[in-house]
């Protein structure tokens, strides 16, 4: 039987949808209807489901989201939309997102249903099958484990052993860099709810992990998964629950991992006004599942050159919090409060979406070309402005001139290398535009109050990115 989640927010549609749609007749069983997205995770993190069926405009999590987060944490589950007559622009997007088909919720012939519950059991049968046979084939005494990956340095070993299995098995450290070890053939079903009762939630994610049986592959791949897709996996807004995953589908998108494309739709800073150019970025970054440090630098380095932006009042407040974010799940809520701030400043602006847009595009460029000093002009003209109405817009979006904020942009930049570098204040000036270095230490006291050598020498402020996700700190410079 496939087994089945039904999401919908509304409980009479539920109730209809189960007793009116032939579910036995095509081989599906509803092992729960529930309504919301939160609540469906939860059932898929305790049970096996093969396929999701989802009302896309929920309040809380959508749909959309809930398709992406499954996607993500669960990608062997097939997914299915409900939708009306009026939201076809919804389900194109859905189904460009990887869903398998829609049900509309007001059809009730039964000829059309059964023709379309035919294909979805087919699609999602054929979804398993290309599965199994791209997996590699598992060797004699395949097994399970658990992996404990501690979230804060000073997770140690001897809290493991406050769990009396664990002893008797002989957990080994996954890297040396990280506060994470693996427990070989868990076995048992008293696993999750003993671990959980005995090791804090908010010092440890515990994934169980199954298709182990690649053991000439095992050591290289846990330090390779505790780095990168635990951080896409967990979520601890929920309480840090066990997770479960299979190595063996870790194994195929390490194999046929790659792709950058997500730097592009990040780059397009279409995200920050459009809502289907946001959930293109959330998706590829998920199925690319880039670097954690080199993803969240890329965002912590942009927020940085948004704090000039006076109308996003909350910039500089939103920069500090980044500093507390772990895992992929925090830094999304965090990304997507960062756009819902910004995308009202743009509205008050009234400069118009593209042209705020454009604008960005431009904060973007300058940074990247710091040390060029680019002026004005040069800026207008690589996005196609002219220099009066680039001028124009720039200040209405930003909130002041083009020279008022590219100067306090190059002293940030200066601040930070001041504090997180030993490069000479000659080699400081010049990487943030000044050709001239008497200029670049005379303006750096007037906007400081300090020189740029008494500054050095204040108490230190972090001039680093920090990724304090697995008890360690994933730094670059900024």
């Amino acid at each position: 039987m496939i087994r089945t989640l039904l999401v919908d927010d509304e409980p009479i549609v539920r109730k209809g949808l189960l007793h009116i749609m032939p579910w036995e007749r095509h081989g599906m069983t509803v092992v729960a209807d529930v309504g919301s997205g939160e609540k469906a995770l939860e059932w898929l993190t305790r049970e096996k489901i093969d396929l999701l069926v989802t009302d896309l405009t929920m309040p809380g999590m959508s749909g959309f989201d809930l398709i992406q987060e499954v996607q993500v944490k669960f990608p062997s589950v097939g997914a299915a939309i409900l939708t009306c007559h009026q939201e076809f622009h919804y389900v194109q997007e859905a189904l460009r997102m990887g869903a398998l088909d829609y049900i509309v919720k007001t059809e009730l012939d039964e000829e059309k249903l059964d023709r379309l519950f035919g294909r979805i059991a087919e699609r999602v049968r054929e979804k398993q099958v290309r599965e199994a046979e791209a997996a590699p084939q598992p060797a004699p005494g395949g097994r399970d484990g658990v992996l404990f990956v501690g979230l804060a340095a000073d997770c140690s070993l001897n809290e493991l052993y406050a769990v009396p299995w664990i002893t008797e098995r002989m957990p080994y450290r996954v890297a040396d860099a990280n506060p994470s070890w693996f427990v070989d053939s868990a076995g048992g079903g008293k696993w999750p709810a003993d671990a959980r009762s005995l090791l804090p939630a908010d010092r440890w994610v515990i994934v169980f992990l199954h298709h182990l049986a690649m053991k000439d592959r095992l050591r290289e791949l846990l330090p390779i998964y505790v780095r990168k897709h635990v951080f896409y996996l967990a979520d601890l807004k929920e309480g840090a629950p066990a997770l479960h995953d299979s190595l063996r589908d870790v194994m195929l998108h390490e194999d046929h991992a790659g792709g950058t494309d997500w730097r592009s739709a990040w780059e397009s800073f279409e995200w920050t006004c459009e809502d289907h150019a946001w959930r293109e970025l959330i998706e590829r970054i998920q199925k690319q599942r880039p670097e954690p440090a080199d993803l969240c630098e890329v965002m912590y380095r942009t927020m940085r050159s948004w704090q000039g932006i006076k109308r996003f009042g909350d910039a500089a407040r939103y920069l500090e919090s980044a500093r507390a974010l772990r895992t992929w799940s925090d830094w999304k809520r965090w990304l997507d409060g960062l756009r819902r701030g910004l995308s009202r400043a743009i509205e008050e602006a009234g400069v118009g979406q593209d042209n705020a847009v454009r604008i960005l595009k431009s904060i973007h460029q300058v940074q990247q070309r710091l040390r060029e000093g680019v002026t004005q002009e040069e800026a207008a003209a690589a996005i196609h402005f002219s220099r009066g109405y680039f001028s124009d817009c720039f200040k209405r979006t930003v909130g002041s001139t083009f020279n008022e904020f590219m100067r306090e942009l190059r002293i940030d930049w200066a601040k930070m290398w001041l504090v997180g570098t030993e490069l000479s204040i000659g080699e400081i000036s010049q990487r943030c535009g000044f050709a001239d270095e008497p200029y670049f230490r005379k303006l750096f006291r007037d906007e400081t109050g300090y020189s740029p050598k008494d500054y050095r020498r204040l108490p230190a402020v972090s001039a680093e990115f920090e990724l304090a996700y697995l008890g360690r700190k994933l730094q670059g410079q900024m």
